[in-house]
């Protein structure tokens, strides 16, 4: 890492539970960051931000709030005195020129911030995000990328909602991008890379899928991507590829999916266990098997919030789209994820991709 602290500039006004998850999340990430060398700053209306932290030191709901009591000299506020709802029209972004999300933006813009985390509006943060910091040079559509557990490695699944229409131009950058994501902050060399389609030939899918295949085919060949061919839907989870091309409509469908299986598994079990459709004995004796611990751990891992949020790929800065109903660890998990974002230059490296792409 630089020597520098890395500024994150953090939507305090975004998502279900502001100003409350935003700050609490902000605070955990920087007692947890290993080095010390991070900074947040909190976007919002300075007063409601000022109050809540106040609230928090005052209380016993945050375990480390006398260490942060002033925020250790790392974390400030930005005045920002308008918020865009979760529900409200992209027409009316522009009506809202000082909202959290113009304001944290511009930080950003301005060198102020490093990268830019919300868990607001997503249409608007991504809808600012393009007017304020624009695309990358060569980059046709910005996409949404959603980290997704899975049997082995992490997977990168991109398109899931910005892009409902694509081309197979489209859907070759988004290949190129999620690669490079996957690379530089899943940690996962060559990672694989799979087109979703009705079937691993490559003449399955609508034209738009079998010309994307051919120039995935095609970029492989001279080595700048690790193209394994079409998957379908039972490929994700068993982990046969890290990287997941599609276009927003699909990803979206597979994203909503994914986010309630495990919780509806759950409820099914305990629904079960409760109207004695299930041994009880069986679960009474978990804790003695040394399963509890195993099951805790399994759904860690198909938690969502372990990764914060969704990497908007295609701009030149790291911006990071939290849930909605995102909870003070899935916050500091995005922090966690734009910092690494920021330390390998996940921008300027496919900056670079797409400059020899285009030549």
């Amino acid at each position: 890492m630089s020597e520098r602290a890395i500024n994150i500039a953090v939507d305090a006004m975004g998502g279900d539970y502001y100003p409350e998850v935003p700050i609490l999340g902000s605070l955990w990430a920087l007692n947890v960051w290993p080095d010390g060398r991070l900074a947040v700053k909190l976007v919002g209306d300075q007063a409601v931000i000022n109050r809540e932290i106040q609230r928090i030191h005052t209380s016993k709901l945050y375990k480390f709030r006398k260490k942060y009591r002033d925020g250790d000299g790392r974390i400030t506020v930005v005045h920002a005195p308008e918020v865009i709802g979760m529900e409200e029209k992209l027409v009316s972004i522009r009506k809202k020129p000082r909202s959290s999300i113009h304001v944290g933006l511009n930080l950003v813009r301005e060198g102020q911030a490093d990268a830019f985390i919300s868990a607001g509006n997503s249409g608007a943060i991504m809808a600012v995000a393009l007017v304020v910091l624009k695309r990358i040079e060569g980059v046709d559509r910005p996409a949404i990328a959603t980290v997704f557990p899975t049997r082995k490695k992490p997977c990168v699944v991109l398109d899931v909602g910005a892009n409902a229409e694509c081309t197979p131009q489209n859907l070759l950058q988004f290949g190129i991008m999620g690669s490079i994501y996957a690379r530089h902050v899943l940690d996962i060399n060559n990672p694989l890379v799979g087109l979703m389609s009705i079937g691993e030939e490559d003449e399955k899918g609508d034209s738009v899928i079998v010309a994307a295949n051919k120039l995935l085919r095609q970029y492989h060949a001279v080595g700048n991507i690790n193209f394994l061919g079409n998957i379908e839907g039972w490929d994700i989870f068993p982990g046969k590829v890290q990287v997941v091309v599609c276009n927003g409509l699909v990803g979206n469908v597979i994203l909503k999916m994914a986010e309630t299986f495990f919780p509806t598994l759950v409820d099914a079990l305990t629904e079960k266990v409760k109207t004695g459709g299930l041994d009880q004995k069986l679960f009474a004796g978990i804790a003695k098997t040394g399963l509890k611990p195993t099951i805790g751990s399994l759904k860690r891992d198909f938690d969502y919030e372990e990764y914060g949020g969704a990497p908007l790929l295609g701009i030149p800065f790291p911006v990071i789209i939290s849930h909605g109903s995102s909870s003070r660890k899935a916050i500091a998990n995005a922090i966690f994820k734009s910092c690494l974002a920021v330390r390998h230059d996940v921008a300027g490296k496919i900056r670079q991709s797409f400059q020899t792409l285009n030549t």
